[in-house]
């Protein structure tokens, strides 16, 4: 092979090897898209009083891929369950705690407001939470709600059909559960849902 031939060979080898890592990196940095792995460990819900219900959905939150920013969580019901005065299939969580150890739900109404508040001033929002590319968080979120209040009493809640939510930017994952009732004697708050 004459020299001429061997630095043309060379030039355009080295273009191409140029343009490849320039692909690879482009792909990385800017079109690789993050991904979640959700795993729902504990969801219970506890009746408090007429309409009254505190839940607490546990979960483990894996990221591979690249790192992902999430954007918004709620559990929803096909039906609409949330009142008192507007009527809603969703409820967002705004806030989530880093795994919780402690069973909130075995506290008395009050003692269970007290320190679910405590634990708000220590979390996390959820927008913009950031979960690193191999690593996994396990996040807590816990909160009280209303059901819709009918001419004949407060409308029960049904303990399954239930989903979990998470849009985290690129793509939306959804997880069906049930919720646990932590206090079975109070079984006249809860119905079955039947798709």
């Amino acid at each position: 092979m004459e020299f001429e031939t061997a630095k043309t060979v060379a030039a355009f080898g080295g273009l191409g090897l140029g343009v490849l890592n320039l692909g690879i990196s482009l792909y990385k940095d800017f079109f690789r898209k993050g991904n979640i792995k959700v795993e729902i460990e504990k969801s219970e819900i506890k009746w408090r009083s007429a309409g009254a219900y505190d839940f607490l959905v546990s979960l483990n939150v894996f990221a591979t891929g690249k790192d992902v920013y999430l954007k918004d969580v709620w559990i929803e019901h096909p039906t609409e369950v949330f009142g008192p005065s507007n009527l809603s299939s969703k409820l967002h969580a705004n806030k989530v705690v880093k795994h919780l150890a402690q069973d909130v739900l075995a506290l008395d109404t009050d003692e269970y407001e007290t320190e679910v508040k405590r634990l708000f001033k220590e979390s996390d929002y959820t927008r913009d939470l950031c979960i690193s590319e191999g690593q996994r968080k396990t996040l807590t979120i816990t909160d009280r709600f209303d059901s819709e209040r009918l001419m004949d009493g407060w409308l029960e809640v049904p303990l399954t059909g239930w989903k979990l939510v998470i849009d985290y930017g690129t793509k939306t994952i959804s997880i069906p559960f049930n919720f646990t009732n932590t206090k079975p004697s109070e079984t006249h708050a809860f119905n079955e849902w039947h798709a």
